[in-house]
């Protein structure tokens, strides 16, 4: 079907994710006659089933119930104003989501055997089931199939637009970017993506590495998740003037509130599941590898592909405004404290070539008063200096006024 992909895909897409929201609703409305959550539920003393560390331990089961929503960012190439659909479709998967996990839990809890048996259920909802149909484990086993198979299919959906995008940008080979002619979907991304996931799934079977995969997957999951939060709030602070069609209601504190859990979860993963860290250094490899391979190889022939050209359309203009306004404010501000630094230069280097001009010139008029009366020339000197020299001047005519004036009078 991925193969095929436009209308053929989209319908038989939304024909698993009705099919698979229907079977929930008719386990929790039709569980409702067999709910009884004051005898089965346990009480206070199954809040937390085997204390706090069988809790993380099980932790990571939770964010597997909400798996499928980070996927849907990888198809603003596919749908029409992917900046105000595709945050609109993850608020209305998170919230059915949150809805319907919380009708779970309590419905779940409250079906005989209820607590603590259902704790270590394989398949929880089948206690629904067998009271409503009057069927056996295995028949009601086969209603999660549906589920399974959209979670699988939106998984090979989502790394093959992530090969693919890479494949366009040199960080793989360039044949796995390739289009089929009619279909227009990178048939050999889906093929070599869905080889590599069988060949997991029998090296799992016959080894039994079902834990290690899972838990390798989820950290690197998460990741991913923590990059993602990340970069929103890189975007939201560093790219305010870019527009937007649609604001998160959370913002910052959402972000920050979902990288505490992404964090906790990583925890759980590493020191809670009893694997002696065995999917912690496979997570450990498999980045020192990447990172290699990204160093010698990929980082010389990195390109951009025309999906991140897309997705990172609007950034970049933004990001290019910003340079221009940055550019355009420091020129100002730089004029501006040029002009500073010249007048402080000026105000600092005028008092004392003010001093010396006085002094110079106090002498000079000294000099010429005792031999002219008193006469001066100001010429070149600043206004202040002339100043000087006036009051000098007047200073010493006054002086030799008085001693003429009362040498007559001695005399006479």
């Amino acid at each position: 079907m991925l193969i095929l992909g436009g209308n053929v895909y989209w319908r038989w897409n939304m024909a698993l994710a009705l099919i698979s929201f229907v079977i929930i609703l008719v386990y929790l409305v039709g569980s409702l006659p067999y709910v009884d959550i004051q005898a089965h539920s346990g009480g206070s003393a199954n809040y937390f089933i085997g204390g706090f560390s069988d809790f993380m331990r099980t932790f990571p089961l939770a964010a597997w119930y909400f798996v499928g929503v980070e996927s849907l960012n990888r198809l603003c190439g596919e749908v029409y104003e992917p900046r105000i659909s595709i945050p609109i479709g993850q608020m209305s998967c998170i919230t059915t989501l949150c809805v319907t996990a919380i009708g779970v839990f309590f419905v779940g809890i409250s079906l005989d055997p209820g607590m603590p048996a259902i704790a270590t259920a394989l398949s929880p909802l089948n206690y629904g089931f067998n009271r409503m149909f009057n069927c056996t484990d295995y028949t009601s086993t086969l209603l999660a199939v549906p589920a399974t198979f959209a979670t699988a299919q939106g998984f090979v959906q989502s790394y093959s637009k992530i090969i693919s995008a890479m494949a366009g940008s040199q960080l793989l080979p360039a044949i796995l970017h390739h289009k089929h002619p009619t279909f227009k979907t990178p048939v050999y991304t889906i093929v070599g993506g869905s080889i590599i996931s069988f060949g997991l799934c029998f090296l799992d079977f016959y080894l039994s590495l079902a834990a290690m995969l899972f838990n390798s997957c989820m950290l690197l999951g998460l990741i991913s998740y923590i990059s993602q939060c990340a970069g929103y709030m890189y975007l939201k602070r560093n790219f305010r003037s870019m527009e937007r069609k649609f604001r998160s209601p959370f913002g910052y504190t959402g972000a920050i509130f979902a990288i505490a859990i992404w964090c906790v979860m990583i925890i759980a993963i590493i020191f809670f599941q009893q694997d002696n860290q065995q999917s912690f250094v496979v997570v450990v490899c498999i980045l020192s590898v990447c990172s290699v391979y990204y160093h010698i190889y990929a980082k010389h022939n990195q390109t951009f592909s025309d999906e991140e050209r897309k997705a990172l359309f609007f950034a970049h203009v933004s990001k290019h405004n910003n340079s221009k306004r940055k550019t355009r404010s420091r020129n100002g501000t730089d004029r501006i404290s040029n002009w500073i630094v010249q007048k402080v230069k000026s105000a600092a280097k005028l008092p004392a070539s003010s001093s010396k001009s006085s002094t110079a010139n106090l002498k000079q008029n000294s000099n010429k008063n005792n031999n002219s009366g008193g006469h001066h020339s100001s010429q070149g000197l600043s206004p202040s200096v002339k100043d000087i020299s006036r009051s000098a001047s007047k200073t010493n005519s006054k002086t030799k006024q008085s001693s003429t004036q009362h040498a007559s009078r001695s005399i006479s």
